[in-house]
């Protein structure tokens, strides 16, 4: 496995792993590839992860394992290369509870629960959940 900067020809594989709701249009992924803020990870010539990074919002905005690779460790991977990449010390994220609960994966990468949780105009929960690095 090996895990790199997205390039803007991974533009349709990135856009096969992350659902419509987050880049439903191409120019904002190629803008955000060009900026250096994805990441992949790929076995042979196929993407099987990605992470995307806001920089400006300091927390990653997207992180999506194929199904048929998820509990393998490679999402633990992918966001600990894009922690040392993107130099994290604090971040808050939103993680799903509803329709998929990513908040195990999240207490296991250090990220703690907030007591709220959000209700999404799409009927999904999310839970707000914050890490702070230990030195």
């Amino acid at each position: 496995m090996k895990i790199r900067f997205a390039k803007p020809e991974d533009v349709k594989a990135i856009q096969g792993l992350v659902d419509v709701f987050y880049f439903a249009y191409t120019t904002p992924l190629l803008k955000t590839i060009k900026r250096k803020r994805v990441l992949v990870t790929q076995k042979g010539n196929k993407i099987i992860g990605v992470v995307i990074y806001g920089l400006k919002e300091k927390k990653v905005n997207v992180i999506v394992i194929n199904e048929d690779y998820r509990g393998k460790g490679l999402g633990k991977k992918l966001l600990k290369k894009s922690f040392e990449i993107f130099k994290v010390k604090k971040m808050k994220i939103m993680a799903t509870e509803d329709p998929t609960n990513s908040v195990p994966f999240w207490k296991k990468m250090g990220f703690y629960p907030l007591p709220k949780v959000i209700k999404t105009k799409r009927g999904n929960k999310l839970r707000p959940m914050i890490y702070i690095k230990e030195d």
